[in-house]
C-alpha cells in the first residue's frame, strides 16, 4: 500500500469502537496497519493507509481497533446467563468456517467459545471469558 492510499471499510467493527471514530483521528487495525481517517458516515470509514509499523502506533499511542475482513461470516453464541439462554450475535473471521467441530478458540473482547455447529452462520456455545 501507499502511504496516499485511499481504504473505505464499513461495518467490519465493533460497534462501540465505529461511534468513536472521527476525522483526522489516527488509529491501528488490529494486526493490520495504522491509518488515518478522513471521512466518516452511519456506514462507511474511509482512512488514508499510514504504515504497518507497530512500534509507530505504540509512539504515536494509537488506540488499537478490532475488525474483520470483508469476507467475514455471521456468528451466533449461546450463553447462559443466570436461568436463560441467551443468544449474542456478531462476526468473525472467515477461517472460523475451516475450524472442527468441537473446537475453543478465543473471541477477543467476549471469551472462549466452542465451536457447535457449521451452516448459513457459525454457531457456537460460551465457554469462559
Amino acid at each position: 500500500m501507499r502511504s496516499d492510499e485511499l481504504i473505505i471499510w464499513s461495518r467490519y467493527l465493533y460497534p462501540d469502537d465505529a461511534r468513536k471514530l472521527r476525522k483526522n483521528c489516527k488509529l491501528r487495525l488490529l494486526g493490520l496497519c495504522n491509518v488515518k481517517i478522513v471521512n466518516v458516515n452511519d456506514f462507511r470509514v474511509e482512512s488514508i493507509f499510514i504504515s504497518t509499523d507497530v512500534k509507530y502506533a505504540k509512539k504515536e499511542r494509537l488506540p488499537i481497533i478490532q475488525w474483520c475482513p470483508e469476507n467475514s461470516v455471521r456468528v451466533e453464541v449461546e450463553k447462559a446467563v443466570g436461568d436463560e439462554l441467551v443468544f449474542d450475535t456478531g462476526i468473525a473471521e472467515p477461517e472460523v468456517r475451516k475450524l472442527p467441530i468441537g473446537y475453543i478458540v478465543q473471541f477477543i473482547r467476549y471469551g472462549f467459545v466452542k465451536l457447535e455447529k457449521k451452516g448459513e452462520y457459525i454457531s457456537m456455545v460460551y465457554v469462559h471469558n
